[in-house]
C-alpha cells in the first residue's frame, strides 16, 4: 500500500507531504506561509540553520547537533536530536537544492 499523502492546493497557503516523485525512499515536505518582509530579510532568517531552533516547539526538545555555523549550500548535511512524545530521535537534513 502507498504511503498517505497530505495535499493541499499548492498554489494557495498550504502543505504538502508525501513521497518524493524521483527518489525511492525520500519523503517530502511542502509549506507555503505569507510572511509580511522583504524575500531578502526572510531569506537570511531561514538561512541560518540556529532559527529551525526559535522556529519549533520547545516540547519537542530540538537541537542542532551539526557543528555551527553551517554553510548552507546544495549538498549540507544537518543532524539534530528532538524527542517527540518524550521519545528520542535523531533527524538528518539534505539541502538538495540551494538556489540564493
Amino acid at each position: 500500500m502507498p504511503p498517505t499523502t497530505v495535499s493541499h492546493d499548492p498554489g494557495t497557503d498550504g502543505l504538502v507531504i508525501g513521497p518524493h516523485p524521483l527518489e525511492h525512499g525520500v519523503f517530502r515536505l511542502e509549506s507555503r506561509l505569507l510572511v509580511p518582509a522583504d524575500l531578502e530579510t526572510v531569506f537570511a532568517f531561514f538561512s541560518d540553520a540556529r532559527n529551525l531552533e526559535r522556529l519549533t516547539p520547545s516540547l519537542i526538545r530540538f537541537r542542532i547537533v551539526s557543528p555551527l555555523p553551517i554553510e548552507m549550500r546544495a549538498g549540507s548535511l544537518i543532524d539534530y536530536r528532538l524527542k517527540i512524545r518524550g521519545l528520542p530521535m535523531r533527524w538528518r537534513t539534505l539541502i538538495s537544492i540551494w538556489e540564493p
